[in-house]
């Protein structure tokens, strides 16, 4: 891992917020939407509930599972 975490996440704000009610609060199917559009090989898991999602060793998209959001 070759980023701080926190950094990543409170300098790239969430520009992904799906609507839990449409949904009925199925957090794994907004977060398997949220996944389809990213190109990751690793699930950071260290910062639940939120995912930072990594290519490379690099951060490239992070997902906060409980406020349904997240930033591509």
């Amino acid at each position: 891992m070759s980023y701080d975490i926190d950094t990543f996440v409170n300098s790239n704000k969430a520009n992904v917020e799906f609507d839990s009610n449409l949904f009925n609060d199925d957090e794994d199917l907004m977060n398997s939407m949220f996944e389809k559009d990213i190109e990751f090989d690793r699930v950071n898991t260290k910062a639940l509930p939120v995912l930072v999602y990594e290519m490379n060793t690099k951060a490239v998209a992070w997902y906060d599972i409980e406020m349904c959001m997240g930033f591509q």
